[in-house]
């Protein structure tokens, strides 16, 4: 398990391999020790005030699977899995302090207390782990952005039958984890994520211009199902791909995955 801890009061201290951590109001802590020999110390008549989430490494894996994790502590720690030692202590972001805030405010817990308490657990993980992992993320240095531009003309060339990871990255000259990483910063998508945007956008421009009707814009770009398709387009244009067909609307944005 990966340990994230929230302190809005009080405080604690964690002595390791002789050191003494310590952590208090407005920090938050992420650790995993396997086999170390560790102790938490809590003064006397102090009050603890925070929230704790614990997170299975398996799980942690696949939130990471399509994003470029840049943190030194989660990249050892996704790769060395069990075995590897994470601690670290920073202060909490303010959209942290309010999540944890209303988290503690929630009160007695019946089911919709539940579900709601779930969803802000949730949702303070996310805010974690995405500002945590960002820490780590470099510029692209100008040759990066050059053959990012370049993968995207690749992929452009031909939509339909991009090559995969591997074959893009050996085009490029780097490796396919370089390509992941440098790709998700140039563009903001993974690359199937992009792939699946444009192929979308490009069935959006056919239903519009007449060229292909809904269903065969749908195949075009991999849909066996109507419905799912209908509902994918309804969720990054704002309407169903039936009422672009008959002129109801004409989209001039960008769908988003």
């Amino acid at each position: 398990m990966l340990d994230v801890g929230f302190c809005v009061s009080g405080s604690w201290h964690v002595l390791l391999g002789g050191r003494k951590l310590s952590t208090g109001k407005g920090n938050v802590g992420m650790f995993h020790l396997p086999g170390d020999s560790w102790q938490s110390l809590y003064p006397p008549d102090t009050c603890i005030q925070g929230v704790g989430i614990s997170v299975r490494i398996d799980a942690l894996r696949s939130m990471f699977e399509d994003e470029p994790v840049t943190h030194e502590g989660l990249n050892r720690l996704l790769r060395g899995g069990a075995d590897a030692t994470v601690l670290e202590f920073g202060q909490m972001t303010a959209q942290e302090m309010e999540g944890v805030k209303q988290v503690l405010m929630a009160g007695s817990v019946d089911a919709l207390r539940k579900l709601f308490l779930e969803a802000k657990t949730i949702e303070l993980l996310h805010s974690f782990l995405v500002a945590r992992n960002a820490q780590g993320r470099k510029p692209l240095t100008v040759a990066e952005i050059r053959k990012m531009a370049s993968a995207v003309e690749i992929i452009a060339e031909d939509l339909e039958d991009p090559p995969c990871i591997s074959g893009l990255a050996s085009r490029l000259g780097m490796s396919a984890s370089k390509l992941k990483s440098c790709f998700k910063e140039y563009t903001g998508d993974s690359v199937y994520s992009y792939i699946k945007k444009k192929r979308l956008e490009n069935a959006r421009r056919c239903i519009e211009s007449g060229e292909m009707n809904v269903t065969e814009a749908a195949v075009s770009v991999g849909y066996s199902s109507l419905g799912h398709f209908s509902r994918i387009f309804k969720e990054n244009f704002g309407v169903l791909p039936k009422d672009v067909s008959k002129g109801r609307y004409c989209l001039r944005h960008t769908a988003g995955m």
